[in-house]
């Protein structure tokens, strides 16, 4: 190929890939102000209604080998009127000083109108844990 032929090439490859990036952000949807909050035990949501809601949340730890893993048991529900692709909740846990000691995520896929459905949110040697907060996304890599 000669070079007449090779620039349109890249052109068209370049304007492909802008476009594509551009999709995909445009098709972010984070849910903001829907987070919710709960100690290291049970607790139980009060999110205000959104299109993913939180019903409640329950955390199990158990201690294997020295490191202490968490799992917190959320049930979700779809108060959307569409079938939800994906849907994510991401975990931080605090200590009681309010410090990060830890991060986990849990996911779902295909929640139907008016469905709800248990995700499980693992955080690995998460020690010192005082309280936790859960964030809803429905767009992976948030």
């Amino acid at each position: 190929m000669n070079k007449l032929t090779i620039y349109p090439i890249r052109k068209i490859m370049s304007i492909a890939a802008c476009t594509l990036i551009i999709t995909a952000l445009s098709a972010c949807d984070t849910q903001p102000g829907n987070k919710t909050t709960g100690e290291s035990e049970a607790a139980t949501a009060s999110a205000p209604m959104t299109k993913i809601e939180i019903l409640q949340h329950s955390e199990k730890k158990e201690t294997l080998a020295g490191s202490t893993y968490r799992t917190i048991h959320v049930q979700v529900q779809n108060n959307g009127s569409n079938l939800e692709d994906y849907v994510e909740i991401k975990a931080t846990w605090f200590d009681k000083d309010g410090k990060v000691v830890g991060t986990g995520m849990g996911n779902t896929t295909n929640l139907a109108s008016n469905a709800k459905r248990v995700i499980d949110v693992q955080g690995m040697d998460v020690d010192n844990a005082a309280k936790y907060e859960l964030e809803i996304a429905t767009t992976p890599f948030q």
